[in-house]
């Protein structure tokens, strides 16, 4: 059940994120291993990137788990 709701949420985010374009989870770019674009970011966009950080993460402790 906890794999289902992982796959589900993570898929999800990916569509949200993928219309959305959130700044946080952009690849940086630039000299010295990529600076972050500052100037994109925005408050209400920290919580969907978190959300999307933590199924990730959680889904790689799910995949060492098994």
């Amino acid at each position: 059940m906890k794999n289902i709701f992982i796959s589900f949420f993570m898929s999800i985010t990916a569509l949200v994120n993928s219309q959305n374009q959130n700044p946080f989870l952009n690849v940086w770019s630039g000299k010295y291993g990529g600076v972050p674009a500052f100037d994109k970011y925005r408050v209400e966009d920290i919580k969907p990137a978190m959300e999307v950080a933590i199924a990730q993460k959680l889904a790689e402790i799910e995949k060492i788990a098994n």
